[in-house]
């Protein structure tokens, strides 16, 4: 009977296999009173041969070894498949990335930096760096807190060269507007970036970016960059 259904099954088929003029309804009732009748009449067999005196307390040998066993079987099962979801939550595989694209832009216009890293641009961080970034921020609490979640052979270090690999395809009237805009406001300059890496399980991300924005307010730095668009020095 501690197995789901096992004993409506055989019943079942004990009513399908005998001869019998009861209906279904009638059968299971049967074989309820019958199942009653055999605990009892264990139990029965039980105090027999274990006899107990009335009134007696019962024994901490009896308590904590019956009781216990029960307690901890109990705990276990019901707590067992939540820690291992749990730990199945937390414990990853480690999985760098294979590719490393990093973007910037003025405003809604083209970007007009574009720059890529791939294969041995891409290493695992070695131990010894990740010691020493972490004592860097071991006054920083929420950079601590962040670092917690991960090891050394969860980051990778990524080599980017300072030339970009993408030619600016922007229109010259966009180019224009972009100078104008430029030498009269402030400007958000968008920093992006992208990784991608080879993933088994369907259900994760196989490109994770995300980008960081600021306003460019600087009269003087805004004047350089429009001076650099415009070619000239």
């Amino acid at each position: 009977m501690l197995i789901p259904f096992l004993y409506e099954l055989r019943s079942l088929m004990d009513w399908i296999w005998t001869d019998t003029s009861m209906n279904l309804t009638n059968w299971l009732k049967m074989e309820d009173i019958f199942a009653n009748v055999f605990l009892l009449k264990c139990q029965r067999r039980a105090e027999e041969e274990y006899p107990t005196p009335r009134g007696s307390r019962r024994s901490s040998l009896t308590k904590y070894g019956l009781g216990g066993v029960m307690l901890f079987a109990i705990i276990l099962v019901i707590w067992f498949p939540l820690l291992l979801f749990s730990l199945g939550n937390t414990v990853g595989q480690t999985l760098l990335p294979h590719d490393c694209t990093v973007e910037l832009s003025l405003g809604g216009y083209e970007p007009i930096f574009k720059i890529s890293a791939q294969q041995g641009n891409l290493r695992q961080l070695p131990y010894d760096s990740w010691v020493r970034l972490q004592a860097e921020y071991k006054s920083n609490a929420a950079a601590q807190a962040f670092l917690a979640n991960y090891d050394a052979a969860d980051v990778a270090v990524v080599t980017l060269n300072g030339n970009s690999t993408a030619i600016w395809t922007v229109s010259p009237p966009s180019q224009e507007a972009l100078i104008a805009e430029l030498r009269r406001s402030a400007v958000p300059l968008r920093l992006s970036w992208a990784f991608s890496r080879t993933v088994d399980n369907t259900n994760a991300e196989k490109v994770v970016s995300n980008e960081r924005t600021v306003q460019l307010s600087d009269q003087d730095v805004r004047q350089s960059l429009a001076d650099m668009l415009r070619g000239t020095p």
